[in-house]
């Protein structure tokens, strides 16, 4: 197998595990708003998931379009990753575990002209995945219990159209996003008493819409070999098409008839909150990178067919750092040339219950190994990280999730432009 080949296979192994491992986040805490957004996106994910102010000749940050411009003009980007989780929930009685296997990435990056560039690409926004069983007595009785059921799946989906523009040290950026998705909603009421029934109830909404993604970069010459990068970008608000169908019913228990059912179906739009990114990163050759983020979303406005969220949602805020040492970039010894990253992030999410905020704290490592092919006509950077952090609190109630996340991505970038010269 020659070497395009096997690239290409490998590409495609990646691609059929992320398109297969979506909508199985696993978290209860996915069951506010439209889901769990993911906490550590896009191709720096080693260094804390930074991504305002980075840019490189090698991985196309979808996040920020700004960034495109410092693609290599002369050859063709393929980038994705997946990831899995281990997670660990514990309240001040009880403990459970769970895996997942995961959520991904696609993009494709190149030049169109001159300091004009472009990029296709999907990725996913949120995850719903919860099953819970609670189990409470009955009003009136002393021993006897209900059971109520609540499980939920899907989340929303992302592809983009992007452009990049250059002019001198300032870059400008936009993504179209095709927003789609299904969420579904269901519970089941469980009375064990003499003629005992079942309430049952399946809410689903479907989405689907545009949001723009703007962005900017300004890079500053420090002289020498450093430089200083400023970067920012930002979703307007947006209004998200969304059909919901909502569906009640009574069942026997002992005969599985249907005594009694309501459905309804409503047209209208979600609102996807005013979103911006900003941050800074500092270079010095090809040895030191650092760089930080700081994310704000208004999601308290956040709103479901133009009434409120029956949950109360806060603002989000994020705030990452991270740090990347390439020893020595072109030494033959591999331990020198890999790129060694260290990251930590904090949420305080839009998640709040019982007067907490739901909160997230996590620290991240990774690394990248590059490959040349072909007398360096092709290269791939093959890259491994890891998250190790918790979110939430036993107090008040509340549970705390202890998770370790395993992330794989590749960046393979060929010279499909450029013919030899030399044979």
């Amino acid at each position: 197998m020659n070497t395009k080949r096997y690239i290409v296979t490998l590409l495609a192994l990646l691609i059929t595990v992320a398109l297969h491992a979506q909508n199985n986040t696993g978290t209860p805490y996915s069951v506010f708003g439209y889901g769990l957004i993911n906490e550590n996106p896009g191709a720096y994910t080693g260094m804390g998931g930074v991504s305002a102010a980075m840019r490189d000749n090698i991985n196309i940050n979808y996040l920020n379009p700004a960034s495109y411009t410092a693609l290599d003009s002369n050859r063709w980007h393929v980038q994705l990753g997946v990831h899995a989780e281990m997670v660990r929930i514990t309240t001040h009685k009880e403990s459970a575990h769970y895996r997942v296997a995961g959520n991904g990435y696609f993009n494709l990056g190149f030049r169109i002209r001159r300091n004009l560039y472009s990029s296709i690409g999907f990725t996913e926004l949120s995850d719903i995945g919860y099953d819970l069983t609670y189990k409470n007595v009955i009003p009136g009785s002393i021993t006897q219990k209900y059971t109520q059921l609540m499980q939920g799946e899907g989340g929303l989906n992302q592809f983009h159209f992007g452009l990049g523009w250059k002019y001198k040290n300032l870059s400008i950026g936009a993504n179209l996003g095709v927003v789609f998705g299904k969420i579904e909603r269901r519970q089941t009421l469980s009375i064990p008493m003499d003629n005992a029934y079942y309430i049952k109830t399946s809410d689903n909404t479907r989405i689907h819409d545009i949001i723009i993604t703007m962005g900017a970069q300004y890079v500053i010459d420090l002289g020498g070999t450093q430089n200083l990068t400023l970067g920012a970008y930002f979703n307007p608000n947006s209004r998200l098409f969304g059909k919901n169908s909502y569906i009640a019913y009574k069942e026997s228990s002992s005969s599985s008839s249907i005594i009694d059912n309501d459905d309804e179906v409503d047209k209208g739009f979600i609102k996807y909150p005013f979103k911006v990114t900003a941050g800074v990163a500092w270079s010095k050759s090809t040895k030191w990178l650092v760089s930080g983020d700081y994310t704000f979303q208004k999601m308290s406005q956040y709103r479901e067919f133009d009434t409120h969220n029956n949950i109360k949602l806060k603002d989000y805020h994020r705030a990452s750092a991270g740090i990347s040492f390439t020893p020595e970039k072109h030494s033959r010894k591999w331990y020198l040339h890999n790129s060694y990253e260290f990251g930590l992030y904090f949420v305080r999410s839009h998640m709040y219950m019982n007067e907490h905020h739901i909160n997230t704290y996590a620290f991240t490592a990774g690394t990248v190994v590059p490959f040349l092919f072909s007398n360096n006509r092709q290269e791939l950077d093959l890259k491994a990280s890891i998250d190790c952090g918790f979110r939430g609190s036993e107090v008040d109630g509340l549970m705390r999730e202890r998770f370790v996340k395993i992330r794989l991505s590749l960046a393979f970038k060929e010279l499909w432009f450029m013919k030899r010269k030399i044979y």
